[in-house]
């Protein structure tokens, strides 16, 4: 994963000054921006694919075309962009 906390550019270093999921989003790049914010957070996560599946986890990291996600028993799923429909927070963002 390209995803890492120490990454050198502006993004990854001002990650956590976003108070919230939607400035992450609007301000910090877009889609990175949000997934970042997911990340550096450990805020739980749903996501649906397009064959209707879900899986609910927190987001460890994320590159181009993958996210990974770990659930509640430890385990890691690996999922493809282009396969999720909707992700969708589990907890009251602001």
């Amino acid at each position: 994963m390209n995803h890492t906390k120490n990454n050198n550019n502006w993004a990854s270093s001002h990650a956590g000054n976003f108070k919230s999921l939607s400035s992450a989003f609007a301000l910090n790049g877009g889609q990175d921006g949000a997934l970042r914010y997911l990340t550096d957070n450990n805020i739980s996560i749903c996501v649906f694919l397009v064959t209707g599946m879900k899986f609910e986890g927190v987001l460890q990291s994320f590159d181009q075309y993958t996210i990974c996600i770990m659930d509640i028993k430890g385990r890691q799923q690996l999922i493809y962009k282009d396969k999720i429909s909707t992700l969708m927070v589990n907890n009251k963002v602001n």
